[in-house]
């Protein structure tokens, strides 16, 4: 019968210092609990000064297995890390992630049963005060709502990969097919810096077996909660947006011209027309905060919606332009 006895946990960080010391106890908590024996493989993708010296006092320690890299991006960091691992088993899992006390121990019994080797963890927002934060989980509820209306086990397959949330910051797999997925990745651009590190291995997981969802095995997040934290995020998620989901055997030059030609004709309506302009985006503000309270969000998450989907949209769309430019560069060659 297969069991869960040891993991190692794979982090790339980078300047997160004290992301990783409240993720480590809460692994180690969690690991207490479950009787497994742990290990947190720490990539430094280049941290400042101060961080990458207190993630040599924790590896002093014997705390953490810590290695280093050049900022080279998420995806080559897990890679790295994925070179040391040894146990049967491995969890990807970001610094601001916070695993609970049984998570663990639901995911041992999981293993136990020999249901499936592949899990991606439900995740709780755990600063959900936050505007900024609320957005993110806000928007969420929007984009996965086959899942966030009625949460339950669910299995993510190819068909249905649009419909269900998944994500790379708290991901559990058997490693020799973690090692595959890794090696079956690819990206429109030069280089991993801007790659989707997510989606792609998602895809290949979705596409050999599925990826298991379920509100038992959960875990805590702490969402970057700062407008400049906020701007950042959007602005590169637009840009991995087209790595992970324009399709392979497109040509980034024609959405890239289309995006223009939108950005081109948005400029027109305003200067021509404001008043419609504005009333236009209040209304599509005011159903975009609506549509995320249908979907299972908060009262203060859809207000988050409402009041942020518009710099997001001018944010993200700065981020998408950017992405197809960065996908056009590369396809010409």
């Amino acid at each position: 019968m297969p069991d869960l006895t040891s993991l190692d946990i794979v982090m790339p960080v980078w300047n997160e210092k004290d992301n990783v010391h409240a993720a480590l106890e809460s692994i180690e908590e969690s690991a207490a609990h479950a009787g497994v024996s742990t290990r947190l493989i720490v990539i430094d993708d280049g941290s400042t000064f101060e961080h990458a010296v207190f993630l040599d006092e924790l590896a002093s320690e014997g705390r953490i297995h810590l290695l280093r890299q050049e900022n080279m991006g998420r995806f080559l960091a897990r890679q790295r890390g994925m070179e040391e691992v040894v146990s049967d088993y491995v969890l990807l899992m970001d610094a601001r992630v916070r695993l609970y006390p049984d998570t663990l121990t639901t995911l041992r019994a999981m293993v136990q049963e020999g249901s499936h080797p592949v899990w991606s963890a439900h995740v709780d927002l755990l600063n959900a005060e936050s505007p900024w934060t609320s957005f993110w989980f806000g928007i969420t509820c929007v984009w996965w709502r086959e899942y966030f209306k009625n949460p339950r086990r669910s299995v993510l397959t190819e068909d249905n990969f649009d419909q269900y949330p998944k994500g790379t910051g708290a991901f559990f797999a058997r490693s020799d097919l973690m090692r595959a997925a890794m090696e079956a990745f690819t990206t429109r651009f030069e280089g991993h810096s801007f790659s989707s590190d997510d989606t792609g291995l998602l895809r290949y997981f979705a596409r050999n077996g599925g990826i298991n969802l379920t509100p038992q095995i959960r875990c805590g997040y702490y969402g970057k909660d700062s407008l400049k934290g906020w701007v950042r995020q959007s602005f590169y998620r637009g840009t991995t947006f087209v790595d992970g989901y324009l399709p392979q055997d497109a040509n980034p030059a024609y959405y890239l011209s289309a995006a223009c030609g939108a950005v081109a004709v948005g400029a027109v309506g305003a200067f021509v027309a404001p008043r419609a302009m504005a009333a236009g985006a209040a209304g599509v503000a005011i159903s975009a905060g609506m549509g995320a309270r249908w979907c299972g969000a908060t009262l203060h998450q859809s207000a988050s919606v409402t009041a942020l989907c518009l710099p997001f949209g001018i944010v993200f769309g700065a981020g998408l332009m950017r992405g197809l430019a960065m996908a056009t560069k590369q396809f010409t060659r």
